[in-house]
């Protein structure tokens, strides 16, 4: 595909970031201004998704709802933890 490199998915899984859990001043991505939203690593998300057994299938909007409870606030950002999945997906087949 041209001459755009390819995506280095182990770089951005290992990118020395720490989740985060922010008050939102104005809503996003309909969550309301003022509730604590966590804003997700693909460590943290690796992490849950290994969590869930074989073969089980489990909606993004679940996965977030564990995700921000585990981490002390009332949503996961939907936008990195779409983000943070794929990094995990691609990461992952990548070892096989």
């Amino acid at each position: 595909m041209g001459d755009r490199p390819a995506t280095d998915w182990e770089a951005r899984f290992q990118a020395s970031r720490e989740p985060q859990v922010k008050v939102l001043e104005k809503s996003f991505a309909g969550i309301p201004a003022g509730a604590r939203m966590l804003v997700v690593t693909p460590r943290i998300v690796d992490a849950e998704v290994c969590e869930i057994a074989p073969g089980a299938v489990v909606a993004a909007a679940t996965l977030r709802q564990r995700l921000a409870a585990r981490h002390g606030a009332e949503y996961a950002c939907p936008v990195t933890t779409g983000i943070a999945l794929r990094v995990v997906a691609e990461r992952s087949y990548l070892r096989l």
